[in-house]
C-alpha cells in the first residue's frame, strides 16, 4: 500500500519544529521587518543579541536566531530549519536570503547561506 502525504500538513505535525509553514515570500518580509525594526522597536535586537556557542562551531545562538561568523566569511543572522528552510540576512551587505533545499538536510541549508554571504565580499572586493 502506497502511502501519500501532502507536505505542509505532514511538516506542520511534526513536534518541537516551530511548525511554522510559509512561502519564501512570506519569509522575506517577515525577516525584514524584523530586522528593520518594523515588528518591534529596534533597541530589542541588540539585546537579542547575545551570542553563545551551544551545539557546534561555528553556529553561535542568540534571543530567537543563530548567528554564523567564521572561516573568513562575512556575519549572517536568523535561522535555518531542519527541513532545510533558509532565512538569513546579511549585514554588512543589507542582504536578505530566504529559500528552501526541500529536503530534511539543515547543514546543506547553511553551507548554502554561507556561499551565497561569501558571493557578495567577493562583488565587493571588485569594486
Amino acid at each position: 500500500m502506497k502511502l501519500t502525504y501532502k507536505v505542509p500538513n505532514l511538516l506542520s505535525g511534526w513536534p518541537a519544529s516551530g511548525s511554522v509553514i510559509s512561502t519564501k515570500t512570506d519569509m522575506m518580509i517577515f525577516l525584514k521587518a524584523f530586522w528593520n525594526g518594523t515588528l518591534f522597536d529596534k533597541m530589542h535586537l541588540e539585546e537579542m543579541k547575545v551570542y553563545n556557542y551551544i551545539q557546534f562551531y561555528p553556529i553561535q545562538y542568540g534571543v530567537g536566531h543563530m548567528r554564523f561568523k567564521a572561516f573568513g566569511s562575512t556575519e549572517i543572522i536568523g535561522h535555518s530549519g531542519s527541513t532545510g528552510v533558509l532565512c538569513y540576512y546579511a549585514p554588512e551587505y543589507r542582504v536578505y536570503l530566504t529559500g528552501c533545499m526541500n529536503e530534511v538536510n539543515e547543514s546543506k541549508a547553511t553551507r548554502m547561506v554561507l556561499q551565497l554571504a561569501n558571493c557578495f565580499k567577493y562583488e565587493k572586493g571588485r569594486r
